[in-house]
């Protein structure tokens, strides 16, 4: 047997299998599985490393806290993906919700921040408020028209798919 810190291509596939939890090298020479059940164990191993690897990662990220990433299942697409066609501009508004959704979509209040109070975080549209992610999506008076077509659909989605936790953010202001 090498040792550990040899860089031999057995040692490499012991590391592996480790990594993946899957049976040692010897054990498959001594009982190989056949290929199709070989196959499934190492693909129900990869998936479940990778899917367990992703939500641990997830879960120290601040900015993903609003994407309900608990539910993720390897081979599934996240809702907001899920709800683009294959418009141009539908891939555009999917980037534009996952972004509001990650708190990454630059609003005034973040280009005066960056500027250090150089730009007006009033919003440009309306110019009542500070220009944030709440008055973006619920307040800005100037985007009622298009808001409102389908304000309850958004709550009912963010309510039921997204989170509890920004449904209550966005919709439960006094």
């Amino acid at each position: 047997m090498k040792s550990e810190s040899s860089n031999s291509w057995f040692r490499k596939v012991v590391i592996i299998t480790e990594l993946y939890d899957l049976l040692s090298p010897h054990d498959l020479l001594v009982s190989p599985p056949s290929k199709s059940k070989w196959k499934k164990l190492v693909n129900s191993s990869v998936n479940y490393y990778w899917i367990t690897k992703l939500k641990s990662e997830a879960s120290e990220k601040s900015s993903l806290n609003l994407l309900n990433y608990a539910d993720a299942e390897f081979g599934s697409i996240h809702p907001i993906w899920n709800t683009c066609g294959s418009e141009p501009y539908s891939t555009l508004r999917a980037c534009i919700k996952s972004k509001l959704a990650c708190n990454t979509y630059t609003l005034q209040c973040d280009k005066s921040k960056f500027s250090k109070r150089q730009i007006s975080a009033i919003c440009p549209l309306c110019g009542t408020e500070e220009e944030n992610r709440l008055h973006f999506i619920l307040r800005c008076s100037k985007l009622n028209n298009a808001r409102n077509s389908f304000i309850q659909s958004l709550k009912t989605f963010i309510k039921d798919v997204v989170s509890t936790k920004l449904y209550d953010e966005l919709f439960c202001y006094s």
